[in-house]
């Protein structure tokens, strides 16, 4: 049975192999799924205490991702967000649902002339995506939630 712990990096002793690296919060979901991907390419290569290395990394930049960015479609989503915001001044985000008593909905961020869309999320992660949405947006952009959008009609 392999070993699926992690292994920390040892930090006594003078720390002359320790690094520190800056990255944008943003960032951090994106970082992530690398770590996922390098993760499994590590363990497919027969990597051994470096797989167990990977996890700790892993899981240092799960934690500290935004919160609900695992309900982004994808995770560079989030970085280009961010990236969008430094340069805009607003940002809007919106449910659009089927039918008005619907429990699903798509969210749709727009800033500038750029959309992204997120379809059939339950309404709780519709708000966790505007959370993460706020974590992530810088003082100089306002979010704009807009009135739920019902596309079905009778």
């Amino acid at each position: 049975m392999r070993d699926m712990s992690e292994l920390p990096i040892d930090e006594t002793g003078n720390g002359e192999r320790l690094r520190t690296l800056t990255y944008d919060f943003a960032d951090a979901a994106m970082l992530y799924h690398a770590m996922l991907i390098g993760a499994n390419t590590v363990l497919m290569c027969g990597g051994g205490k470096a797989e167990n290395r990977m996890r700790y990394y892993q899981q240092r930049f799960r934690e500290a991702c935004p919160p609900g960015f695992e309900h982004f479609k994808r995770e560079e989503d989030i970085a280009n967000i961010a990236i969008m915001m430094m340069d805009a001044d607003r940002c809007t985000f919106q449910r659009i649902k089927r039918w008005s008593s619907d429990k699903d909905a798509a969210v749709e961020i727009v800033i500038g002339d750029r959309k992204w869309t997120n379809w059939s999320k339950p309404l709780e992660e519709c708000e966790a995506i505007l959370s993460c949405l706020r974590a992530i947006c810088p003082m100089t952009c306002e979010i704009e939630v807009l009135e739920d959008k019902v596309e079905g009609r009778w």
